[in-house]
């Protein structure tokens, strides 16, 4: 079991192995969905590598520390791909007093010779990068999908695509989106209070899953428990 802290509490989410579409695997999915809407995913049975995650956490360590002009060529537009500075999401504005203390890029789903739908900084608009970028974001999608199908079998729907129910209404383009998230330190001549100002508000995603990755031992989430 993986431990997330939430104030005083301690939430055990479940460790699921997908590698294996039986109804069991399914059951457990949905019941952690119910139980908590979280839970982790061993990396067994997925494309993902240690090497291909840490890559593309590299990748987004060069594109937050490329000069801000090179970000705001790619201002974040009508259609949520780009990239969006300090202060300019307000995820919860009911109890924040000002903007996210983060920044984020979007990258909108590649075409289906690999290629971005969108403007690209030019620290990653390469053509070794934007493979390395399709491999990931083709990863994410293989393992969304491979679970939307366990949830389908986990729900045993009646119908006779009931193992691929999900996955077949979530086929290119469905909006998927792949997120690079900055939070950096935050600087001694700002107003800061850490009882008060949040990295990211309180909210819930948009979408029907999101694959988060997070370093080794860094703390951050919060669970808000039903």
């Amino acid at each position: 079991m993986g431990s997330i802290g939430l104030h005083k509490e301690t939430i055990n989410l479940p460790v699921i192995n997908i590698s294996d579409p039986t109804k069991e695997v399914g059951r457990q999915l949905v019941q952690a969905a119910i139980n908590y809407g979280f839970l982790y995913i061993s990396p067994e049975g997925t494309p993902f590598t240690e090497e291909l995650v840490n890559h593309e956490f590299e990748l987004s360590r060069q594109l937050f520390a490329s000069h801000v002009s090179e970000k705001e060529a790619c201002q974040i537009g009508s259609d949520n791909h780009g990239w969006t500075g300090m202060h300019n999401e307000i995820l919860d504005p009911a109890n924040q007093r000002k903007g996210d203390f983060k920044e984020a890029f979007n990258f909108g789903e590649f075409s289906a010779d690999g290629k971005p739908q969108q403007v690209m900084p030019q620290c990653l608009n390469k053509e070794d990068i934007v493979s390395e970028l399709y491999e990931f974001e083709s990863a994410c999608r293989a393992t969304c999908h491979r679970i939307l199908d366990l949830i389908g079998i986990g729900l045993e729907i009646d119908s006779e695509d009931s193992d691929t129910w999900f996955s077949r209404r979530h086929r290119q383009p469905s909006g998927s989106t792949v997120r690079l998230l900055h939070y950096p330190a935050i600087p001694a001549d700002i107003e800061y209070e850490p009882e008060v100002d949040v990295r990211a508000g309180a909210h819930s995603d948009y979408g029907s899953i999101t694959l988060l990755f997070q370093r080794p031992s860094q703390p951050g989430l919060e669970i808000r428990p039903p």
